[in-house]
């Protein structure tokens, strides 16, 4: 008869152990999800201030673009000739024998 009450008792000790862990690990749960959340909201910061890096790159160079070709007219004409005939050779790949 003893033995049936230590049963029990170990039985009810085992079902509040597992109750501990049940708890446990939803907390670990949730702490993995406010990590996961938080590292993303981070990486997400990280690429919007490289994408506004390089617009501002972008927008720089277009204007020392534009103001080349401001300052020198022709010498740009002939180089956007020179450079679309070098690609067009390039990439139509026709042989003219």
């Amino acid at each position: 008869m003893a033995e049936m009450q230590n049963v029990g008792t170990d039985v009810g000790q085992l079902r509040q152990d597992i109750a501990s862990i049940k708890g446990d690990l939803g907390t670990l749960i949730n702490t993995l999800k406010d990590l996961g959340v938080e590292q993303g909201k981070q990486l997400y910061a990280r690429a919007q201030d490289a994408g506004e890096a390089v617009r501002g790159q972008a927008v720089q160079t277009q204007e020392q673009v534009g103001h080349y070709i401001e300052s020198r007219p022709i010498s740009s004409v002939l180089m956007a000739f020179g450079t679309g005939f070098a690609l067009g050779t390039l990439v139509g790949g026709r042989s003219y024998h």
